[in-house]
């Protein structure tokens, strides 16, 4: 021990104080580390005995089959069962699962390699008090008319989407249900409506179906994105064409530059079945966007700046339709069905003595050039458009004496 080195008793001393713990520490922590061996072992062996019961199990019942099936060969050797660690799957991309959420598209029902089903829903409550209306006015002419004031509560719009593509990412369908409460027991409050689509590329989608006219700016694939919940200013209410049925196509000319054009039955389809329509097809509308300085104006280019650009977003659009109307009434009968052309007091075009002269128009052709310029920034939006229509008197019958 005299012969040893300094360095050489600092390790023995380190090491000897490491690897001898008191003594009562150590046989306890040997005797918990003995339990846990043993336990483990006894989980071993009651696995192993578990796997080779089943491949006995599995040999026996092989046999058995060869002899009920009169199989001479020999049976399989067992089988060995090998453990495979469970692995939690990774999660899908976004978009690519079922059940997820989609803007612009909503809930993603179904989506496979051939066809995929997207939900939507639009809907709303609202109270109305027209106690504060006058109850009467004066129409252009004098004559006095009455008005019937409302205060109720209405779930005033439901509409229920379904939309994807079918067989052929290129087919696509729309198909809807809409109802309107408070048009309650006319012909056309529960409206079944849609259309079948084929994409040529960007710059050519052609359609089939039920669509408004573009018209304006709110009729131009807008809705619900507009700055009061399912109201137009009352100028555009006017002026404006509406649903109907027909075919269109829209696309991309250039970046930023978009079109649409449809040629349709009628100005509306609500409420008017195909014997009251005048077996012409006459109706035509089309709308050209531009969008210069951002490409875009947000989804359904929307009336509100929903999507706070931080760039100056600017759109101006044209938009101009034709279309031949007469009252669209049933058969043999004097009643009107076309209540979308009216005098600006509000007098339907088609009404018995409309200008306060004996007389009944029973033909006119409708125009219409709406032009519209907006701006998005930062959240704030300005929106402008200038509407120029007239009706241009085709028949007219005298009333009788």
């Amino acid at each position: 021990m005299a012969a040893l080195s300094g360095p050489a008793l600092a390790q023995e001393a380190v090491t000897t104080a490491v690897a001898a713990p008191t003594p009562e520490a150590s046989a306890s922590a040997l005797a918990d580390i003995r339990r846990e061996i043993e336990a483990l072992k006894a989980e071993s062996a009651q696995a192993k005995a578990a796997e080779e019961a089943r491949a006995r199990r599995i040999d026996a019942l092989s046999q058995q089959f060869g002899v009920i099936a009169g199989d001479a060969s020999p049976a399989p050797p067992p089988v060995e069962i090998q453990r495979t660690p469970i692995r939690v799957s990774e999660a899908p991309e976004p978009g690519a699962r079922w059940g997820g959420f989609e803007p612009g598209k909503g809930l993603v029902l179904m989506r496979s390699d051939v066809g995929e089903v997207d939900l939507g829903l639009v809907s709303y409550l609202r109270y109305l008090n027209q106690h504060g209306l006058d109850k009467s006015y004066e129409d252009a002419f004098g004559r006095t008319k009455t008005v019937t004031p409302r205060e109720d509560f209405q779930l005033a719009k439901v509409q229920i989407t379904l939309r994807g593509w079918l067989f052929d990412p290129r087919f696509g369908y729309n198909a809807y249900a809409w109802t309107s409460q408070t048009s309650q027991g006319l012909g056309a409050q529960v409206v079944l409506a849609g259309n079948i689509n084929w994409t040529f590329d960007e710059a050519l989608r052609v359609y089939f179906g039920v669509h408004s006219l573009p018209s304006t700016r709110s009729t131009n694939r807008t809705f619900p994105i507009w700055l009061r919940n399912d109201n137009r200013p009352i100028a555009d209410e006017f002026f404006r064409g509406s649903y109907t049925q027909g075919i269109w196509a829209d696309g991309k000319i250039a970046h930023g530059l978009e079109y649409r054009v449809m040629i349709a039955n009628n100005l509306s389809a609500l409420g008017v079945s195909a014997g009251q329509l005048d077996a012409k097809i006459n109706t035509y509308s089309g709308a050209l966007t531009w969008m210069p300085t951002t490409g875009e104006f947000g989804p359904g280019a929307g009336f509100g700046d929903f999507e706070d650009h931080q760039q100056l977003a600017t759109l101006f659009s044209a938009h101009y339709t034709r279309s031949t109307e007469d009252p669209q009434s049933q058969p043999n009968t004097e009643s009107i069905e076309n209540t979308q052309l009216r005098l600006s007091d509000g007098t339907l075009l088609f009404a018995n003595n409309a200008f306060n002269t004996p007389g009944r128009i029973i033909e006119a052709r409708y125009q219409m050039l709406a032009l519209n310029a907006a701006a998005k920034y930062r959240g704030y939006a300005l929106n402008s458009s200038t509407t120029r229509a007239g009706w241009t008197i085709s028949r007219s019958r005298a009333s009788s004496p």
